[in-house]
């Protein structure tokens, strides 16, 4: 693709656009464009090692004379977090981390500086990056004078092609604030919550919405406070939760996934990610969840089943635990299925649907709802358990819905082997504010 630009003096160039995969370090593409050899830096500058930097997958603009030849050059580097990705996309552009500017030496003049920086403007601001500093090389003092009234400060010096080359940087990243607008995302998260106090953030233990917020606050530049959908216990896994945030990032909603999985934990991964409506409130939308209860019903545990299915040596008769489980079915007060601690004044919810499923050995509870109070899953898991090992038959579970009593039902399950699969009916991804 290629550009016409004017500097000052009306002398039309023309702009190259390129990618610079073949160019490792700035002073390669020193060499390349402007046909050069003998770079070398000064160690008691440690900032002018920019010019071993990696700019493999960065964009280059070079500005052309009317005969072809190279006078200038402008550099657009991507944020290290994106070109460390794995699976990285070129269509990835959270955040410009540098300009870096270079003119020939024998053209080294206010306007074609001003030229270039004009157009590594427009540029920065039409692909929507928040560049955070410029890195200029001159030798020609009108123009070192022109940047540092412009707001540049000297960040070093170089040795470059037997000239001393000086390079400055300005820090941007408030220039595009006042057009900043907020926008709400939404992240499919999983995570294995083996090694997390829960999910809501606590003053004195790991958390995942902590790590979200701390990982979220440093990719983007700003406080972030994530908002979950289910708050899960200590120990219990996801493999579907959802929490929104706002932010006035230009990442591209789809992308950021991508980019903040390079941060997180092995134990937490973001498995998608989009846009939603400013006003999507993830625990006041009117949707469904299902969570899954698995029971390894054995003579001995397994090790590797541990962290994720509730061990009983007990054997379990799945038919009479069907049938304990049809009478919880529908719209009922589960205040004999739910914490004493519960927040929640209201205690009527409607379950839509409970399987139970039994492969070999290991027993799967998957139960649907429009909501489910402080360890309601885990208590019906409990009291479903006693009737499996016969301590409780199935007409009894009825009588302990009708007590509204927490004593009435079974014990709580241990959190090991819960999971939020999913929850459903949750904004279309193409629906933006």
């Amino acid at each position: 693709m290629e550009y016409r630009a004017k500097d000052a003096c009306g002398t039309e160039y023309t702009i190259v656009a390129a990618k610079t995969e073949e160019f490792p370090t700035i002073h390669a593409l020193y060499r390349s464009v402007f046909g050069q050899e003998g770079c070398t830096w000064d160690d008691s500058y440690p900032d002018a090692e920019i010019l071993t930097a990696d700019i493999s997958r960065g964009d280059l603009f070079c500005a052309k004379n009317a005969d072809g030849e190279a006078i200038a050059a402008i550099v657009l580097d991507y944020d290290p977090a994106v070109e460390e990705l794995t699976c990285w996309d070129p269509e990835l552009q959270p955040v410009c981390e540098v300009m870096r500017l270079v003119v020939r030496q024998d053209y080294q003049n206010r306007s074609i500086a001003r030229m270039m920086l004009t157009f590594g403007m427009q540029e920065v601001k039409r692909r929507g990056f928040a560049a955070t500093h410029f890195l200029v090389s001159q030798t020609n003092e009108r123009a070192l004078h022109s940047y540092a009234k412009l707001g540049f400060h000297n960040a070093g010096e170089a040795e470059l092609f037997g000239n001393k080359w000086f390079c400055y940087e300005k820090d941007l990243r408030g220039m595009f604030e006042e057009k900043a607008v907020s926008r709400r995302f939404m992240l499919v998260v999983a995570y294995d919550g083996t090694r997390y106090c829960g999910w809501q953030v606590q003053p004195n233990a790991i958390t995942v919405e902590e790590v979200l917020n701390r990982e979220l606050s440093a990719l983007l530049h700003e406080p972030i406070e994530v908002i979950g959908a289910s708050r899960t216990d200590s120990g219990v896994h996801a493999m579907g939760n959802v929490a929104v945030f706002d932010s006035v990032t230009r990442i591209p909603a789809e992308k950021l996934c991508y980019a903040l999985n390079r941060s997180l934990p092995e134990d937490i991964v973001v498995q998608k990610s989009f846009e939603v409506l400013k006003d999507f409130h993830p625990r006041k939308w009117d949707s469904r969840k299902t969570y899954e209860y698995k029971i390894w019903n054995a003579d001995f545990v397994q090790p590797f089943l541990r962290h994720y299915a509730h061990f009983v040596y007990r054997a379990l008769d799945v038919e009479k635990m069907r049938k304990g489980a049809e009478y919880l079915l529908g719209t009922h007060d589960f205040t004999s299925f739910c914490s004493t601690k519960t927040q929640s004044a209201d205690h009527v919810r409607t379950i839509t649907s409970i399987d139970i499923k039994k492969e070999d050995r290991l027993i799967t509870i998957r139960i649907t709802g429009n909501g489910f109070l402080y360890n309601m899953v885990r208590i019906i898991t409990g009291t479903l358990l006693l009737v499996g090992e016969g301590l409780k038959q199935p007409e009894d579970v009825k009588e302990m819905l009708a007590a509204c009593n927490r004593e009435a039902a079974g014990p709580t399950a241990p959190a090991n082997g819960l999971a939020l699969v999913g929850i459903e009916n949750f904004p279309d991804p193409a629906v933006r504010s």
